[in-house]
Formats: structure tokens, C-alpha cells, sequence
């Protein structure tokens, strides 16, 4: 996990070397990073600080009192302090990224040349290792054979690679202890300095995809790169390569499980080793067209503090999203559709033509009935699906009733909605045909994606509840 720090030294604004001040940065993975300067940037009294608007700088320089050169990114001033008596005036800042190791001197100047990465779950996701061991009656032997780095694929420019990191340690302390720690890290290279935020997006975008293959959400543990240094982005400095850390906040999640099995997972890497370049590149090329179902599935595996019924009406939303920007289609021909609708509107009396128009306007879209109806009879998911639910026609009208009633709150819908374990399933039910079409969307056939969760323990866990509420309802 990435540890809270803290830094005292001088910060100041790239334009104005000269009127440095000192402060105190501080940074928590969940919470981000705060500066708190004494003083205030081109201001000499109090009134000045009180009458100035909160300011918004892109950059902010910072040297330590150990020597570090930081970049803070994406800057806003959030408090202001002047003490009428004394005249002492004081600021805090909130910075979205903190660079330790250069001073970029505007956004422009952002640019990274490669970028070595780690998120949550990547080794148990990987399983790759370098360790091979040996256990006879009288002997055990451990041998570490040093991997080369792995290439995955090309993607917008990025060469995106995998490679291990052995760290070692050894304690004469009392008994002898030796200890191993091995590490997975993702490497994101290109030929020429990109900018930072597209290392930002394909992080985004590989952080989605690994969270979909383990099933719970995954967060950054280090970010560290490396920026060519030019008369561009320091003019004072001869041209070189350095290396700059990276931190920024990640969604607070509880602490992951000990370990994590392939099969509590949907996939591991070894399921896609050998077509990795085409899932990888399909996921990506799909993101614009998917980001609404993206917004609504994923945070609810991020904010797991979520209501029953707030992910019942995400993953509700997710679904409908999901066929109107894959498999939409008008209910009637839209050629037949505008002549009804013009004839019908013709012969209606004049007050009631616009409502008309818009009833028959949107009675020509599927409404959310139709579209679950129409996503689990699909060849291929209605095999796989079935035996999640009992039948599709009390499934749809379940979660139709439900969806409307957690919306609109509709008294005569109350005793039809689901409610506690019967929501818990139908939610989990739910989010299990999200993440059906969403393996398609990467490139799994449907025979794959039943192979890929005939053992998984998450689906297993629904079957058996299915079953028990089943037997509860009978009795």
C-alpha cells in the first residue's frame, strides 16, 4: 500500500521563482495531498488575502528540506487564514498529483517517456512467477529464475509490457530468516514523450479490466516513470532522463482478502495470455461506446458502501444502457411508425396533439421490459443465464416492478418489489448478466465465458441462494 508522507521545504509558482514560502505538504492515498503555505503569493497584507479570490494554479514548485524537487498538479486553494492582530496570513491547497523528482514548468511540459505501474490484485491476477520449488524427504530446494520482461501489447502508440521484481532480505537476528517478495509491475512505453494524461486514461482503462477479471476493485500502489529533461521543461538544467514518483488518491476500499483464488475471480491472465492483444485492444475500442454501462457498473464494486437498492438501480440503468447503445431498435418500422403517428395525430383535437405526439414518440422506444427480454433470449446467454433465475418472464417482471418502484416509489407497486435476500438476489442476478455481455464485448465466445464460470464462487454463491429461496417459498 502506498504509505501517508509528509514534506516541509519552500513552494512557489513557476512564474515567480522569486517569491517563495514556506509549508508543509501532506498526502494520504485516500485523502490526497494538502499544502499548507504561511504567506500568500504576491500579497503583503492581510486585506490583500481577504478580498483576493481563491486561486486555481495548474502548478505549484516545491524543494524539500531534504532536497526533493516536486512538481504539484492540478492545484485549487481551499482555506485562507489572516489574523487581524498579528497580520499573519496563511493557505492550503488541494493538489490532485504529486511528482516527486522534477519541476515541470507548465501542463504543456507534463510529458513521460515510460511509466512503471502496480495495482492491487495485478500478481494473483498475473500468477506468473519466477520461483520453482523443490521438496524431497531430506531436502528443499527454493531456485528464483530471473524472468525477462513479458510483451503484451501495442496499444495507441503505448507498448505496454509485464515484468517481476525480486526483493530480498535476510535477518541474522536470532534464527536465520530469509524473505522473498515477489512483485508484478506493469511497464507503458512510447517512443516519444506523451502526456501525462494519457498514461492516466490506459491505467484507467487497464484498472477496469483487471476489477472486471477479479471481481472486486483494484487501486494503485505505485506509479513511477520516467521524464526526459530538455531546454523545454527546465532551461537551466542539461538535457537528461529522470525519474519521478507519482501520487494521487484512490477510492478507499476495505482491505482486500489474504488472498484471492482463480476462482473467486471471472478470468485470470492465463485465459487471454494467448490473445491478449486482441481482448486488450477490443476493451479499449469499445470504452467510448460503453462508458455509460462503465459509469453505472463499476462504481458499484468501488463504493461497496452503496445501498441495496442503489445498486439494484445501477446495475437496472447498466442493463438498459447497455442494449440501447449495442442492440437498440424502434418498436415498430419507423417508416410505419411516423405515418400512424401522423395520421393519428391529425384526427386529434387540437389540445391533446402534443401530448400524443410525445406518447407515440416514446411508445416507439423499447421501454426496459422489452430490453431484458430482449438481451437474455439472445442465442448463446439464454443457456447460461437460465440457471441463475427460474424463468425469464418473472425475472423481467420482477425487476421491472422493482425498478419502478425504487424510482417513482409508486404505492401499488410496493408489495410487488423486491425486498431484502429477494433484492440481494435479484441485484446479484442482475449484475451477473451485466458481466455475461460484457466478457462478449472483450471477445469471449459464449461457450468460453460458460467454461470461464462453471467453477467461479461468486456465481456459485447466487445458484445456492436461488435455490434456498426457492425451497423457502414452496414450504
Amino acid at each position: 500500500m502506498i504509505e501517508p508522507f509528509e514534506y516541509r521545504g519552500e513552494w512557489w509558482l513557476p512564474e515567480n521563482k522569486e517569491d517563495k514560502k514556506y509549508g508543509a505538504l501532506k498526502f494520504t492515498p485516500h485523502e490526497g495531498a494538502t499544502l499548507d503555505i504561511v504567506g500568500f503569493w504576491g500579497v503583503t497584507s492581510y486585506i490583500e488575502v481577504i478580498e483576493r479570490e481563491m486561486i486555481k494554479p495548474k502548478i505549484i514548485h516545491g524543494l524539500t528540506s531534504n532536497g526533493k524537487e516536486i512538481t504539484l498538479y492540478n492545484c485549487m486553494q481551499t482555506n485562507r487564514r489572516a489574523e487581524l492582530r498579528s497580520g499573519s496570513i496563511e493557505a492550503t491547497f488541494y493538489a490532485q498529483f504529486v511528482m516527486i523528482g522534477v519541476w515541470f514548468m507548465d501542463e504543456e511540459d507534463i510529458k513521460f517517456k515510460l511509466v512503471r505501474y502496480r495495482c492491487s490484485r495485478l500478481g494473483e491476477w498475473f500468477r506468473i512467477s519466477g520461483f520453482e520449488e523443490t521438496l524431497r524427504k531430506d531436502e528443499i530446494k527454493l531456485i528464483y529464475k530471473l524472468r525477462e520482461k513479458m510483451n503484451l501489447t501495442t496499444c495507441n502508440g503505448f507498448q505496454i509490457s509485464s515484468y517481476l521484481r525480486l526483493n530480498t532480505k535476510h535477518s541474522t537476528v536470532g534464527s536465520q530468516q530469509y524473505t522473498f517478495m515477489e512483485t508484478v509491475y506493469l511497464e507503458l512505453y512510447s517512443k516519444e514523450p506523451r502526456p501525462f494524461q494519457d498514461y492516466i486514461d490506459l491505467i484507467s482503462s487497464i484498472n477496469r479490466l483487471i476489477t472486471l477479471a477479479v471481481m472486486e476493485p483494484v487501486i494503485a500502489l505505485e506509479f513511477e516513470g520516467k521524464v526526459v529533461i530538455d531546454s523545454n521543461t527546465q532551461p537551466e538544467q542539461e538535457p537528461r532522463e529522470v525519474d519521478v514518483k507519482v501520487f494521487y488518491p484512490s477510492v478507499e476500499v476495505p482491505g482486500p482478502k489474504k488472498a484471492l483464488h482463480p476462482y473467486w475471480m471471472l478470468f485470470t491472465f492465463a485465459a487471454i495470455r494467448g490473445k491478449f492483444d486482441k481482448y486488450f485492444g477490443n476493451w479499449v475500442a469499445k470504452e467510448k461506446l460503453l462508458e455509460p454501462v462503465y459509469e453505472l457498473y463499476f462504481p458499484t464494486l468501488y463504493y461497496p458502501e452503496m445501498s441495496p437498492r442503489q445498486k439494484f438501480l445501477s446495475y437496472a440503468q447498466a442493463l438498459e444502457s447497455y442494449h440501447a447503445q449495442t442492440r437498440d431498435r424502434p418498436v415498430w418500422p419507423k417508416k410505419e411508425h411516423k405515418e400512424l403517428s401522423e395520421k393519428l395525430c391529425q384526427v386529434a383535437p387540437s389540445k391533446f396533439k402534443k401530448w400524443l405526439k410525445d406518447i407515440l414518440y416514446w411508445g416507439n422506444k423499447m421501454n426496459l421490459k422489452r430490453r431484458l427480454e430482449d438481451l437474455i433470449e439472445k442465442e448463446g446467454v439464454r443457456e447460461i443465464f437460465i440457471k441463475f433465475i427460474n424463468d425469464t418472464a418473472t425475472f423481467v417482471k420482477k425487476v421491472k416492478d422493482s425498478r419502478n418502484y425504487y424510482t417513482h416509489y409508486d404505492k401499488g407497486l410496493k408489495n410487488k418489489a423486491a425486498k431484502g435476500t429477494e433484492l440481494y438476489l435479484l441485484t446479484w442476478q442482475m449484475r451477473i448478466l451485466i458481466e455475461l455481455y460484457l466478457l462478449s464485448e472483450i471477445g469471449f465466445t459464449w461457450e468460453e465465458i460458460k467454461e470461464l464460470i462453471k467453477d467461479n464462487q461468486n456465481y456459485a454463491h447466487c445458484f445456492l441462494l436461488k435455490h434456498e429461496l426457492d425451497s423457502e417459498n414452496q414450504s
